[in-house]
């Protein structure tokens, strides 16, 4: 493996619990990335491979502030001389425009290069637009390499529905500020959007016969994967709830030096059959399922979810997923007329 790019999911705590969260973030999750796991896991990166990234997020990044691991992660990636150096924040934060510029400009005196918010029918049933307004416009005014905006929408960029309503309504109120770049990207259907989003739209009682493609952010193939996560609890993540290793037990260059896809329990079958190869491990091991999805990301993790047990090293980390015993259908208002 040669990874180019690094992001660093340092808490999986969130003020939000956004419906569409392939980690499950939120206000009752614990757990903080401690600055020497970091320093030490992008040490070891950066003297090995042609890193040229690292973004931080969660989780709300932000959630506290001043914060020391982050402030310390940028300060050090950018001794590192890592070209790019970002994070992904829903915004809350700014309270006002001179609280949004002292924390933007301590960021940046950290090294922070470029700024990412997220901005969507999902994050704004938690954050007014108008506060992650004020966000963007002094991120512009303060020169970021690259003031970016990321919108997820469900089911595509132009189905009509409620969400999808909303986030082009945030947008409009945000898009006429210069220098801004902006994202659109179909919502994949993992971790809480598979258990929030999946029964308002479409599905299909033939099983998704294609690939499995690595999440957008990660850039390539399994067999060559140019982009790996890695969480507080040590997790090397390829795409939410799918670990190569654990940093707690083994050093990160170990990891990455034994990375065969075809000996891991699951992208071995992934890589061979795609998500169908997994429907067929469940279905040899007589596990009921709905046989009804609506792509093959939403096969994968519904497969994973019911796998997970039997593959816990591998099938991790655990908050991703959420045992069938304990999973409810959450409403969500006004999306079933609309879709």
């Amino acid at each position: 493996m040669q990874i180019t790019s690094v992001d660093f999911l340092i808490t999986f705590r969130c003020n939000a619990s956004c419906k569409h969260c392939g980690y499950r973030a939120g206000p009752s999750n614990h757990g903080y990335m401690k600055v020497d796991d970091a320093k030490k896991w992008l040490s070891t990166l950066a003297s090995a491979h042609p890193l040229q990234s690292i973004t931080i997020h969660g989780g709300e990044p932000l959630l506290f502030f001043p914060n020391y691991c982050l402030e310390r992660i940028l300060r050090y990636a950018t001794e590192l001389n890592i070209p790019k150096r970002g994070i992904i924040t829903n915004g809350f934060w700014a309270t006002d425009k001179e609280t949004a510029r002292r924390k933007l400009t301590k960021l940046k005196s950290c090294g922070l290069t470029n700024i990412t918010f997220s901005v969507d029918g999902f994050h704004q049933e938690h954050i007014p637009i108008e506060t992650v307004r004020i966000c963007i416009e002094e991120a512009v005014a303060l020169g970021f390499t690259k003031v970016g905006i990321l919108s997820h929408y469900l089911i595509s960029p132009k189905a009509e529905n409620i969400y999808n309503k909303l986030t082009n309504q945030a947008l409009a109120k945000i898009e006429d500020i210069d220098g801004i770049q902006i994202a659109r990207y179909k919502t994949s259907l993992y971790g809480r959007a598979a258990e929030t989003l999946a029964e308002f739209m479409e599905k299909d009682s033939k099983l998704p016969s294609g690939p499995c493609r690595l999440s957008y952010w990660l850039g390539s193939e399994i067999q060559n994967p140019k982009a790996i996560e890695i969480d507080f609890d040590g997790h090397v993540t390829l795409c939410p709830g799918i670990c190569i290793g654990n940093l707690k037990t083994q050093p990160l260059t170990d990891v990455l030096r034994d990375y065969v896809p075809h000996k891991h329990p699951i992208l071995s079958i992934l890589a061979r059959d795609g998500p169908m190869g997994l429907a067929k491990v469940v279905d040899d091991l007589k596990i009921y399922y709905d046989h009804r999805f609506v792509d093959e990301c939403h096969l994968c993790y519904e497969m994973r979810r019911l796998l997970q047990r039997h593959f816990p090293l591998r099938l991790a980390p655990s908050s991703c997923y959420l045992p069938a015993t304990s999973r409810q259908t959450m409403p969500i208002p006004f999306l079933s007329r609309c879709l």
